[in-house]
């Protein structure tokens, strides 16, 4: 019996086939000031500091970004995210399938939110004030039609027999019957 020898490079090969390869991405969004809520494309995930969960990270490109904090203004923010070398195509194949360890690509996005400007009584009073006069220039809006053109009756042709439906060729209606006598 002849024992077929495969040098160990082969072998190494072999097994690094057998391991998938793996790409792990952690996106990390970071606020200041802390605590605020964080929504990506209209989803909300936590308070920050937060990791987007892997769903949202699966793939790379723009993410919208919507922060929302007690006395701060409410952000929002467009973020691209582009793709590293492995993350274009024919590359990221061999890099999720072929190669035998796992590449990580953490990224942090941080953003600061600006607090919350404090309206005065004085300048709220000048808003109304300049709404009113812009809704005065409008006008009175057109008053609704109170009532609807009359509509001409179909004209039928008495040689032909009345479509089906109409009343004359309904059956008269049964009489129902009298259950007053019943207890």
């Amino acid at each position: 019996m002849r024992l077929i020898r495969l040098p160990l490079g082969w072998m190494g090969v072999g097994l690094a086939l057998l391991l998938p390869g793996c790409v792990e991405r952690r996106f990390n969004i970071v606020t200041d000031p802390p605590g605020a809520m964080v929504l990506v494309n209209r989803q909300e995930i936590g308070a920050s500091p937060i990791t987007m969960p892997s769903i949202l990270s699966e793939y790379y490109g723009d993410r919208e970004f919507y922060l929302i904090k007690d006395g701060y203004e409410p952000l929002l923010v467009r973020q691209p995210i582009p793709p590293p070398w492995y993350g274009y195509p024919v590359l990221d194949f061999v890099a999720e399938h072929l190669l035998p360890w796992t590449i990580l690509d953490e990224r942090t996005f941080t953003f600061t939110m600006q607090p919350a400007r404090i309206v005065t009584a004085d300048e709220l009073l000048q808003n109304g004030t300049a709404a009113r006069s812009r809704g005065a220039g409008l006008g009175m809006p057109a008053p609704p039609p109170t009532s609807t053109p009359p509509v001409a009756p179909p004209v039928t042709d008495p040689r032909l027999p009345p479509p089906p439906g109409t009343p004359s060729d309904l059956p008269p209606p049964t009489p129902l019957p009298n259950f007053s006598g019943i207890r």
